[in-house]
């Protein structure tokens, strides 16, 4: 993504690097990137006794880049 940047003119700030990044490579309507904790969270709390009575559920962990699911 920096390199991205650095091609267009834009400064090397997250935000001017990510907003076009999203836009561009992988929009969604959350219109950020997945950081690694908001993937790491629901994995853990499915690991979790918390987590014991879930059973085939689909969850999605993508900042709603896919908008449904079909089965």
């Amino acid at each position: 993504m920096r390199g991205i940047a650095k091609q267009s003119q834009r400064g090397p700030t997250t935000g001017r690097i990510e907003r076009p990044a999203v836009k561009e490579i992988v929009p969604n309507s959350v219109g950020t990137i997945g950081r690694f904790e908001e993937i790491a969270h629901p994995v853990k709390f499915l690991a979790s006794p918390l987590a014991d009575y879930i059973d085939g559920a689909d969850l999605r962990v993508d900042g709603r880049y896919v908008t449904s699911i079909n089965h």
